[in-house]
C-alpha cells in the first residue's frame, strides 16, 4: 500500500482527489492557508457562505470544481471545533476521508493536514505516522472465505499526505513507515482472532507467530504437549485434556539489550475456541468464541510490531493455546489441578479455563525476572457488562505500571480503566480442599478473576488487562470493521517504546 508525502505544492500535482479539513472556525472565517489558489478558495468561500458545509465534525461536503486546473474531486471535511479536537479524533477523520474517497472512482488520494496555525497541537511527525496507521486499519477486510459471493478486491488507491509545514521529509517517511508497521501488526491480529477456529488452532497459531515480524530479532519457540507436560503445566494441559487439537506454548523473545535490562513481559490467552467445556456455554453468540485467542493474537501482533520497528527494549511474548472443548476426557468441575508454580487449583467451573492457562504461563514469566508482566485475555463477561466495549478492564499490584499502562492506553484510544484488588477479593477464591478456587462466586467476577491471577505473580510488577468488551465489536466504526478490533497491539507496543529501562 503505497502512503508517502507529497513533495508538491497541494495542488501542482494531478490528484484526481483531495480531502481538505476544516475546523468550524476557519469556516466561519473563510480561512485558508496562503499557498492555496484564489481561483480554488473563492469556490470554497461560496460552499461555506450557503452554509451547505459549516465544518462539523465527521461532516462531508465532496465538491467538484469543473476547472483543469485543480483535481476532479475535492472533499470537505469537518474536524469540529479546535478546543475539542484530538489524536483520537484524527485518526478518525483520516479513516473517514480515506474511505469517502476510496468510494468514488479517483485514482489517487490527498490529504492535508491542519497546519500549526489551525491546530495548536499540531505535529507533522506524529500526524503522518498516525494518518498512516489510520488508513491501513480503515481499509481492512477480511473476505478469505467467501467462495461464489466473493467480491473483486477493490484496487487499492495511493495516498499522499500534503502539509502546510512540511519539515524533515526523510523523517516524516521513517514515520509513515512506522505507521504502516502499526497498522499491518494489529491487521494480522484481526486476521488471526477472525479465522474461523477449524482454522486457526493453536498448531497453526504457533505456526504464524513463528513466521512474524523480524525473524533476525526475534526469535519464537513452540512447545508442544510432551514438553508442556515436562514443566508441569498442570492448568495448560488441564484444559486441553478435553480436545483433540495439542496445546501449544508459544514463546516470542525480542531481547536486543540482552543481559542489560530486565524484560517487560506480555502474556496473552490464547484459547483459540472456548464451548466452556463441561460447564458448556449456551447456543447462542457460540460461534463468536473463536475470538477467546485474542490477548494471545495481540501479543503475536505486538511482537510483530516491535521487533519490526527496532524498539530497543526487551520484550518477550507468552501465549499459552489449547481449545476448552467438552468429551470423555475433558476435566471436570470437582477436578483439582496442579500448577507450574506448584499451587494446587480445585476447578469449580471449566468455563473459567483462561485463567488456568494464563496463570501457568505467568508463573513460566518469572525465569525472565521481568520488569514488568502485562497479561491481556478475554476474560470474563463480567467486565462486558461492567464497562461495555470503551474500555478496558485494569488490574494490578503496582502503581508505577498501572500508571504506564493507562498512559499507553490514552495515547493509543485503547483507554483502561483500573478496579480495586483489595484484600478481601483474595478471600472469595479461598478453596477448601486446595490452594485455591478458579472462581470467587457471582459478585466481582472480573475482579476475583484478577484475584486468581495475582496468585502467580509473585512480588513482580504486574498489570491484568481484561479485553473482553473491547476485543471484538458488531458495530463497524471509523477505523475499526465489524469483528475483531486488534485490540491491544498498539498499546503494548507504545507501552514498550516509552518503558523506562529497569536494570
Amino acid at each position: 500500500m503505497k502512503i508517502s508525502i507529497l513533495n508538491k505544492g497541494l495542488f501542482d500535482q494531478k490528484a484526481s482527489a483531495v480531502a481538505l479539513g476544516f475546523f468550524k472556525e476557519d469556516v466561519k472565517k473563510k480561512s485558508f492557508p496562503s499557498n492555496w489558489k484564489k481561483g480554488l478558495t473563492s469556490k470554497i468561500a461560496t460552499v461555506f457562505s450557503q452554509k451547505d458545509f459549516i465544518g462539523k465534525s465527521g461532516e462531508a461536503y465532496l465538491l467538484y470544481p469543473g476547472d483543469k486546473a485543480f483535481p476532479s474531486r475535492i472533499l470537505l471535511f469537518g474536524l469540529g471545533e479546535k478546543k475539542n479536537f484530538s489524536w483520537e479524533k484524527y485518526r478518525r477523520a483520516v479513516a473517514r476521508m480515506t474511505k469517502r474517497l476510496d468510494a468514488t472512482e479517483s485514482s489517487s488520494i490527498t490529504i492535508a493536514l491542519p497546519g500549526e496555525k489551525s491546530w495548536a497541537e499540531f505535529n507533522p511527525l506524529k500526524a503522518v505516522r498516525e494518518g498512516a496507521q489510520s488508513i491501513l486499519l480503515c481499509r481492512y477486510s477480511f473476505n478469505q472465505y467467501r467462495g461464489a459471493t466473493k467480491k473483486k478486491e477493490p484496487t487499492v488507491k495511493p495516498v499522499h499526505f500534503s502539509l502546510v509545514r512540511k519539515g524533515n521529509s526523510s523523517l516524516l517517511d521513517k514515520e509513515i513507515k512506522k505507521g504502516i508497521i502499526l497498522g499491518e501488526s494489529t491487521n494480522l491480529t484481526r486476521d488471526l482472532i477472525n479465522h474461523p477456529s477449524n482454522y486457526l488452532t493453536p498448531t497453526r497459531l504457533g505456526q504464524i507467530a513463528s513466521k512474524c515480524g523480524d525473524k533476525k530479532k526475534l526469535k519464537t519457540r513452540v512447545l508442544g504437549p510432551k514438553e508442556i507436560e515436562r514443566l508441569g503445566m498442570g492448568g495448560l494441559m488441564g484444559v486441553a485434556k478435553g480436545s483433540d487439537e495439542p496445546a501449544r506454548f508459544i514463546i516470542m523473545e525480542y531481547l536486543p539489550n540482552k543481559g542489560l535490562e530486565k524484560p517487560l513481559v506480555f502474556v496473552g490467552k490464547g484459547i483459540t475456541f472456548d464451548t466452556g467445556g463441561i460447564s458448556i456455554k449456551p447456543s447462542p453468540n457460540m460461534d463468536q468464541m473463536k475470538y477467546d485467542m485474542s490477548g494471545g493474537a495481540a501479543v503475536v501482533g505486538a511482537m510483530a510490531a516491535i521487533s519490526r520497528l527496532g524498539i530497543k527494549r526487551n520484550v518477550v511474548g507468552l501465549i499459552p493455546t489449547t481449545e476448552n472443548m467438552p468429551s470423555g476426557t475433558a476435566y471436570k468441575p470437582g477436578d483439582v489441578l496442579k500448577m507450574y508454580s506448584g499451587k494446587t487449583v480445585e476447578v469449580l467451573n471449566t468455563d473459567a479455563e483462561g485463567r488456568l492457562v494464563l496463570a501457568d504461563a505467568l508463573a513460566y514469566s518469572l525465569k525472565y525476572d521481568p520488569a514488568g508482566i502485562v497479561d491481556l485475555a478475554t476474560l470474563t463477561g463480567a467486565c462486558v457488562v461492567a464497562l461495555g466495549e470503551h474500555a478496558i478492564g485494569m488490574m494490578g499490584n503496582d502503581e508505577k505500571i498501572l500508571k504506564a499502562v493507562e498512559e499507553a492506553g490514552n495515547n493509543t484510544f485503547e483507554r483502561v480503566w483500573e478496579l480495586p484488588m483489595w484484600e478481601e477479593y483474595q478471600e472469595q477464591i479461598k478453596s477448601s480442599i486446595a490452594d485455591i478456587q478458579n472462581i470467587g462466586g457471582r459478585g466481582a467476577g472480573t475482579i476475583t478473576a484478577g484475584a486468581f491471577l495475582k496468585e502467580f505473580v509473585e512480588d513482580k510488577p504486574w498489570v491484568h488487562l481484561d479485553i473482553a468488551g473491547t476485543a471484538w465489536t458488531d458495530k463497524e466504526k471509523p477505523y475499526h470493521p465489524k469483528g475483531a478490533s486488534g485490540v491491544g497491539v498498539r498499546l503494548l507496543t507504545d507501552l514498550a517504546a516509552n518503558w523506562k529501562r529497569n536494570k
